[in-house]
């Protein structure tokens, strides 16, 4: 017995390099409201984890934009402070 609920909605494949992947929980916290789980792979074949707490109604688009926006925000912090040290 494997003593887990499964996930609900499970997608592979999306973003602009197609390396992530998302599901939500199938208990939900209130009404259409449930945890959403996501999973990027790197370019450098390391694995990043995001959770969210979303409505159901929700398009998986936007939250990969939401993660992709984030890390070019990581990106340019890290090149901001990579120029600040030289």
């Amino acid at each position: 017995m494997l003593e887990v609920l499964p996930p609900e909605k499970w997608k592979q494949g999306l973003g602009k390099d197609k390396n992530i992947s998302i599901f939500r929980m199938c208990e939900y916290y209130t009404e259409n409201i449930t945890k959403h789980f996501i999973c990027l792979k790197t370019q450098k074949g390391k694995y990043r984890y995001f959770s969210k707490m979303e409505s159901i109604l929700i398009d998986y688009n936007l939250i990969v934009k939401e993660i992709e926006l984030q890390l070019e925000i990581e990106s340019l912090d890290n090149f901001h402070n990579l120029i600040l040290k030289n």
